[in-house]
């Protein structure tokens, strides 16, 4: 048996030589999903599922294991439209390779009943037979389609009454007093037998020293959020992550209302459409309130937030003056990162810039090692001419625009063996 597992950074591209060779030996094509919340409630896995398919491939169709390709996928929702292994299994059926799609249960192909047709669909047009080990589907039969349909539409709804009884219970504890799990909040420790937060002594210590060199000082110095950072690793106190202090995190510390003695539950809701999960900000008058221990008041916190305000503006740089057309599209890639307008070289007699560059955002990261307070470059990598990148990506664009139609076949066919 040949196993793929196929994951989004997965990109075999197939030699007509290997795609001959698995039309002709592969008789059966199994597709085995498991996301974490299935194995952990469901018990399901991936070797169970290749398992009892293999098992009625050879009992049922005589087909034995050594003609049978399995494509697994780990971690991923069975609503989402555009999961890798899914669409390479549907890719290499409508490729000719085997004649049988095999799957464990409806509920592994989809959790979605619209999807579950239009995978079916496709899967059908390809001249695939679908054999489900739970269940057998007649696409000759009314009663059996429409129980297929049923089976769907069931799936659809149980996931959707799962996410809605989890959002009322953790509602419902947050209006007795207690707080339905949450991430690390420094200054504090998760108290999990009465769900609550409690006073962590030594970063309560560590936050107070924190407001008051944002708003006093420190030995007559004026302390912004990066010294503030910078000073935390050179006296070695412990970052929330380890061994560096960043200056996001002093921010986020520092800008958060908790330590007032409210931790709010709700300002977020995480919803999901199509398998992928968005972050929507609610309005503040459907937070739910929770008191914790408190270390500053409300006066304190204000003040607090219009000196970091007025930090903010005036560290503020200029905006750049010329245009960067792929400013906030593209990512360093090296480290990942958001690339950003970077500082220009400037004539050294008049200081006008003479060439404008894009920089990766890593680069620029406020980090200092714990210990040594030494500055930590996230991405060591040079810049990119501006003039330089903006010139070619313009002229592949019109390029592109100028033989249109071939340009769409050619991204439409490099779509169908990745991601289709």
């Amino acid at each position: 048996m040949i196993t793929l597992a196929v994951d989004r950074n997965f990109g075999h591209e197939y030699s007509k030589q290997e795609l001959t060779h698995l039309m002709t030996s592969i008789k059966a094509v199994i597709y085995a999903r498991v996301s974490t919340q299935d194995q952990a409630k469901h018990g399901y896995s991936l070797e169970s599922q290749i398992a009892r398919s293999l098992e009625l491939l050879e009992t049922k169709y005589e087909i034995a294991d050594e003609d049978v390709l399995a494509v697994v996928e780990q971690g991923e929702m069975g609503d989402d439209p555009n999961r890798p292994a899914l669409n390479q299994a549907l890719w290499l059926v409508e490729q000719g390779v085997g004649n049988k799609f095999v799957v464990l249960h409806p509920d592994r192909l989809a959790r979605d009943l619209k999807l579950q047709l239009f995978i079916t669909e496709r899967i059908w047009n390809a001249g695939c037979e679908i054999v489900f080990v739970e269940m057998d589907v007649d696409p000759n039969n009314p009663e059996s389609l429409l129980l297929y349909n049923i089976q769907g539409a069931i799936a659809q709804y149980n996931k959707a009454k799962i996410l809605a009884n989890s959002k009322r219970g953790r509602r419902a504890k947050v209006m007795n007093g207690k707080i339905p799990g949450v991430r690390r909040i420094y200054g504090y420790c998760f108290d999990k037998a009465n769900d609550t937060l409690v006073v962590n002594e030594v970063e309560r210590d560590v936050y107070l020293m924190m407001v008051d060199w944002i708003l006093r000082g420190k030995d007559g110095r004026q302390m912004t959020l990066t010294s503030v950072a910078r000073e935390l690793s050179l006296l070695g106190i412990p970052a929330p992550s380890g061994d560096k202090w960043y200056q996001a995190t002093v921010s986020r510390i520092v800008k958060n209302p908790v330590y007032t003695g409210t931790f709010y539950y709700g300002k977020t809701e995480c919803r999901q459409r199509a398998g992928r999960k968005e972050i929507v900000r609610r309005p503040a008058h459907e937070w739910q309130s929770v008191p914790v221990p408190a270390y500053i008041d409300e006066k304190t916190f204000h003040q607090l937030q219009e000196r970091i305000s007025l930090l903010g503006r005036r560290n503020r740089g200029a905006k750049p003056k010329a245009p960067y057309l792929l400013k906030g599209l593209v990512r360093c890639g090296r480290c990942g990162a958001a690339v950003v307008a970077g500082a220009p070289s400037r004539d050294k007699q008049t200081g006008e810039p003479i060439y404008r560059y894009y920089a990766c955002s890593g680069k620029g990261r406020k980090i200092f090692e714990v210990g040594t307070g030494r500055q930590v470059h996230a991405c060591a990598g040079r810049n990119w001419r501006q003039d330089v990148v903006d010139d070619y990506v313009w002229r592949f664009v019109c390029s592109c625009l100028a033989e249109a139609r071939s340009a769409l076949e050619q991204i439409w066919g490099s779509g169908r063996k990745r991601f289709v």
